[in-house]
């Protein structure tokens, strides 16, 4: 299951396991570079460390391995989704993936989406849905 985290990755986390085993919720690295370190730095001084979020909570408390994925290393990501996933799901995650990470599971990829696409496409559209006052979501 790919997921940068949220309601919507959590609950469909929790419907997945009920039935079927997840082997991995794959999340995004986190950003690298000096500037990327001076705004973590910067945050961690005016709010204090990040608690783990929901997903990642429960995953660890479901046993579930969480994979960091480095923005270019799709290839290996392809690989080790083909040998051990028949279905990926993504729930919230802030890329689009290339194609060979999509068509990797032997039986294909979901995404799970909050707005009907491609209307307020995005990692997180309920903002969106909301202000446009959407009476139908994804």
């Amino acid at each position: 299951m790919f997921a940068a985290g949220g309601e919507i990755a959590t609950h469909a986390l929790r419907t997945l396991v009920r039935d079927h085993e997840v082997v991995a919720i794959i999340r995004p690295a986190p950003p690298t570079g000096l500037a990327a370190r001076a705004r973590s730095f910067a945050r961690r001084l005016l709010r204090g460390p990040r608690p783990a979020d929901e997903v990642t909570r429960l995953a660890t408390e479901l046993g579930i391995a969480e994979w960091r994925l480095p923005v270019h290393e799709d290839a290996a990501l392809a690989a080790r989704l083909r040998a051990v996933a028949d279905v990926a799901l993504i729930a919230t995650y802030p890329r689009v993936l290339p194609a060979p990470i999509i068509g990797a599971p032997r039986l294909g990829t979901v995404n799970l989406h909050a707005s009907l696409l491609p209307r307020h496409r995005g990692p997180n559209p309920w903002f969106w849905v909301y202000h446009a006052d959407d009476r139908r979501a994804g």
